[in-house]
């Protein structure tokens, strides 16, 4: 076993016209070995849920099952 990961990031709130006052960073560190089973899981996210992307702005309430 190796101490590789895979870091995805991305940043929210980044406007040149200050609309927002706060700029968020997330990321998530996914151990290597684990990429494939991780990529597999969440391409059966989106899929299900008919995004390409997932962001805050693509759910909603009706978009989640209860």
């Amino acid at each position: 076993m190796t101490n590789s990961y895979n870091i995805y990031c991305d940043e929210s709130s980044v406007d040149t016209d200050k609309r927002h006052r706060y700029m968020v960073i997330g990321a998530l560190i996914i151990p290597r070995e684990k990429k494939d089973e991780f990529l597999d899981k969440f391409n059966l996210i989106t899929k299900k849920h008919h995004v390409g992307e997932i962001k805050w702005t693509n759910l909603s309430k009706s978009s989640l099952e209860v």
